[in-house]
């Protein structure tokens, strides 16, 4: 080979190898620059929101999820919600959902966590997922549960005693037992009821502290159950009012002939038609 093809060989040779290199060193450099992009990314805020937002949205996530429900030592129990403020957060939302102005789901996303959680701060996913599970999930219902007005515990509590009333008021009719006709009884419970021109009328209640409440004859056991429903014990009690021994009145006209109540003298507006004196309660006697 003569020396001057030599050197152009050598020469083509080293200029294949610098483009060589050059492309290496490219490759390497634009992969740095992906890989501190990415790394730039994800200590943004921003991009980490969407991120996780994108994957919340991801169809992968939504079928992994139902399959891994949070272990129970791992879940966070909300603290008790009461109705009044579940009102309030409801009509919050709604009233911002038609006036807020907002401009951005990030905006959007710190009103929502200010109302349901009470508090502006940097926005915590985890706190806010609580505490939306806990204005979703309902309270368990037990004696505390209120309509607002009163708890369960409380009504039960009235309709003993009210019931008691009507006990005492039909003594000869009404009976208690700490047994079923089968000899069966709920724990720590009793049995009372009374008997109606329609059959029974039936309630349970604690032995403590109602048992001596009702003053009527003690059985050792109940007597059968006719199958009446909470519903006709209810009519069938309301229905005992026909039973009452009532006092009687009749209508007469007054010196100015104004129709009115022969005991106490109401001369009320209707009184023509009235069953019974809205003054003295006396039952109207119809004449003739």
């Amino acid at each position: 080979m003569r020396s001057s093809e030599f050197f152009a060989e050598a020469a083509r040779m080293t200029v294949d190898a610098v483009k060589a290199l050059a492309e290496c060193f490219a490759r390497a450099f634009l992969q740095a620059a992906k890989a501190i992009r990415k790394l730039a990314k994800r200590l943004d805020p921003r991009w980490q929101r969407r991120y996780r937002r994108a994957l919340a949205r991801s169809p992968r996530a939504s079928a992994i999820a139902p399959q891994q429900p949070v272990p129970e030592k791992h879940r966070k129990v909300p603290m008790m919600i009461d109705d009044a403020t579940r009102n309030s957060v409801a009509d919050q939302l709604e009233h911002d959902a038609v006036y807020l102005d907002g401009s951005s789901l990030s905006e959007w996303w710190a009103r929502l966590q200010s109302v349901a959680c009470n508090y502006e701060d940097f926005p915590d996913p985890r706190s806010l997922f609580t505490r939306l599970a806990g204005l979703i999930r309902p309270n368990p219902i037990n004696g505390s549960t209120s309509d607002s007005y009163h708890t369960f515990d409380e009504l039960y509590h009235h309709r003993a005693v009210l019931f008691s009333v009507v006990v005492s008021a039909f003594p000869d009719k009404a009976w208690k037992a700490k047994a079923h006709s089968d000899g069966t009884m709920y724990g720590g419970m009793f049995i009372v009821g009374i008997d109606t021109p329609d059959g029974q009328a039936t309630y349970h209640y604690d032995i403590d502290p109602y048992w001596g409440m009702f003053r009527c004859k003690e059985l050792d056991r109940a007597p059968e159950w006719d199958g009446h429903t909470p519903e006709q014990a209810i009519e069938r009690i309301g229905k005992l009012t026909g039973l009452i021994d009532r006092a009687t009145t009749h209508l007469v006209l007054d010196e100015d002939g104004r129709t009115c109540c022969a005991e106490c003298g109401c001369d009320y507006l209707c009184m023509n038609s009235a069953t019974y004196c809205p003054d003295c309660g006396a039952k109207v006697a119809k004449n003739g």
